[in-house]
């Protein structure tokens, strides 16, 4: 997984992949 995204299609996928995780992690607990 890249730290650095290059272009903005990348940013807004683990942008949104991020948020999803983040929020399924919160439910969870």
């Amino acid at each position: 997984m890249k730290l650095i995204p290059i272009s903005m299609d990348e940013i807004s996928f683990y942008f949104v992949t991020y948020n999803l995780v983040f929020k399924n992690n919160l439910l969870k607990f």
